[in-house]
C-alpha cells in the first residue's frame, strides 16, 4: 500500500479469475475494489494497477450481476462510516455488482468445492483513495437498496453454505518490521492459536459488540497509554474508541496525539494532518527502540485487563505516491501512524486502526455477540481451531480439522470447518 506496507490477501473475483490484492475491513461486509479504467496522470508510475493490488474490469466478468442505484445512475454511493466521521470520505461512488470470489490466487481450490463464494456484493470504485481494495469480513450483511433487503457478505456465506460453523473471524496484520518479517492472518469460522488467544485467564479482553450503533461494534474503551522513557501516564484517559482495520492509522484526540509525539519529538504539520519523520528523528528513534502501550478494557467504567505495546517500528509508516504531496513513486515519506481528530472532544472520531491491529489479534464472534483483543503473536505456524456455535460442542471452541487453507502469494486466508 501507500502507507504501509501491509499484508494483503489474494482473493480472485468473476469468471474467468480476476486477480486482487486486498486489504480486511473489519467494517465492511462488500468486497470493494479498484476499477480498471480508473484515470491515472502523467505522474502515476508505470506500473500503477499492480501497486494498488490489481484493477478490476466488470466488461470482461461473465458472472457479473449489474446493480444500479436508479434508471438514470449506475453508480451505488458504498458507506463509509468510519471515515464519514474522520474526514470527507463518507462514501464511495463505485460500479456494482454481484459476482463470485474465491479466496485463492489460482482460483482453483475453494472450500465450496470450486465454485466459490457465489452473489457476493462488489464494488469498483474510481478515485485514488483507498488505494489498496477492501475485503469486507464483517458477520453481518450488506444493505444495497435499503434495509428491506440484504446481501449475505463473504463470511456470511461461508456459514449458510456449510463451509464454517461459525459466524466468526480472526484477524492481525503482521508485522512486516519483525525480523523476520511476518504476514498478516486472517481465519474464518475460528482462529489461530498460534496469533493470540480468545481466553481472558491466557490475556484476551472479552467485549460484548455495541449492539446499539452497528458501525460501531467493536468499540471498546482505552484506560491508560504509556509511552516508554515518558514519566507517568499521558492524560485525557479513559477514552472510548473504535477497533476498525478500514483505518489506517491511530485517531486520538489533540491532546492525546499530541502528548505521545512530544515525547517521541515530532511536530505535527498543519498543511498536510501529519507527523512526519525526517531522518535526523528516525535514526534517533530506531536507536532508542521506544514503545506505546495501551491498557484497554470493555468500557470506560472497568478497570484496564489487557496491554497491546506497539514498538516505534509499528508506528513509524511510509508513505508513497499519491499521499501528503507525493509526485513522484521515486519518493517516499515516513511518517507517525498516529493522527488528531481535530480537537478533545470528538470522540466519535477515535479509533484504533490497522497499525494497531500489527500488534493487536482481534477475533469477532457474531453468534455469541462479542469480540476479543490480544497481544498478537509473531509466528508463522499455524495452528487453527474451529469454533461452534452456540449450541455446538463444549465451550464453543472445538478441534474440527482445517477445511481449507487458502494460500497465496502474499499471505493466507484460514478457512476452517
Amino acid at each position: 500500500g501507500n502507507d504501509g506496507p501491509w499484508s494483503t490477501f489474494n482473493v480472485n473475483i468473476g469468471t474467468p479469475p480476476q486477480q486482487m490484492r486486498l486489504l480486511p475491513a473489519t467494517s465492511e461486509s462488500a468486497t470493494i475494489v479498484v476499477y480498471q479504467g480508473s484515470g491515472c496522470n502523467s505522474s502515476c508510475p508505470a506500473n500503477w494497477e499492480d501497486l494498488r493490488g490489481g484493477t478490476f474490469q466488470p466488461s470482461s466478468d461473465i458472472s457479473w450481476k449489474q446493480q444500479e442505484y436508479s434508471a438514470t445512475d449506475p453508480y451505488f454511493y458504498v458507506p463509509f462510516d468510519t471515515e464519514a466521521a474522520l474526514g470527507p470520505y463518507s462514501f464511495l461512488a463505485a460500479y456494482v455488482g454481484l459476482d463470485t470470489l474465491k479466496l485463492d490466487w489460482s482460483g482453483a481450490h475453494t472450500p465450496s468445492g470450486g465454485s466459490g463464494i457465489l452473489d457476493q456484493v462488489v464494488g469498483a470504485y474510481e478515485a485514488q483513495f483507498p488505494w489498496l481494495g477492501l475485503l469486507g469480513i464483517s458477520g453481518r450483511p450488506s444493505h444495497l437498496k435499503g434495509v428491506n433487503t440484504a446481501e449475505n457478505s463473504p463470511l456470511l456465506t461461508l456459514v449458510s453454505n456449510g463451509s464454517v460453523k461459525s459466524n466468526f473471524w480472526a484477524y492481525t496484520a503482521g508485522a512486516q518490521y519483525n525480523n523476520p518479517s511476518v504476514d498478516g492472518s486472517l481465519t474464518f469460522g475460528g482462529y489461530d492459536a498460534n496469533r493470540g488467544t480468545v481466553d481472558a485467564s491466557s490475556g484476551a479482553l472479552v467485549v460484548p459488540m455495541n449492539s446499539q450503533d452497528t458501525s460501531r461494534e467493536l468499540q471498546l474503551a482505552i484506560q491508560s497509554i504509556t509511552v516508554s522513557g515518558s514519566p507517568g501516564q499521558i492524560a485525557g484517559l479513559p477514552l472510548t474508541v473504535v477497533l476498525d482495520s478500514t483505518v489506517p492509522e491511530i485517531w486520538l484526540p489533540n491532546a492525546i496525539a499530541e502528548s505521545i509525539a512530544d515525547v517521541l519529538g515530532l511536530v505535527w504539520n498543519d498543511t498536510y494532518s501529519v507527523y512526519f519523520i525526517n531522518s535526523t528523528q528516525d535514526n534517533a528513534l530506531s536507536s532508542s527502540h521506544p514503545s506505546v502501550g495501551f491498557l484497554l478494557a470493555a468500557n470506560v467504567s472497568v478497570s484496564g485487563q489487557t496491554t497491546i505495546t506497539l514498538p516505534y517500528a509499528a508506528l513509524s509508516r511510509t508513505a508513497h505516491y499519491p499521499l501528503y504531496g507525493i509526485a513522484s513513486n521515486t519518493t517516499s515519506l515516513k511518517y507517525l501512524g498516529i493522527k488528531r481528530t481535530g480537537n478533545d472532544t470528538a470522540h466519535s472520531q477515535c479509533y484504533l486502526g490497522r497499525t494497531f491491529f500489527q500488534e493487536a489479534y482481534v477475533t469477532a464472534d457474531y453468534n455469541r455477540s462479542q469480540f476479543t483483543v490480544s497481544p498478537a503473536q509473531h509466528q508463522q505456524a499455524t495452528n487453527i481451531i474451529a469454533v461452534d456455535p452456540p449450541g455446538g460442542s463444549g465451550s464453543g471452541l472445538s478441534g474440527g480439522a482445517i477445511a481449507g487453507i487458502v494460500v497465496g502469494a502474499i499471505a493466507a486466508i484460514g478457512i476452517v470447518a
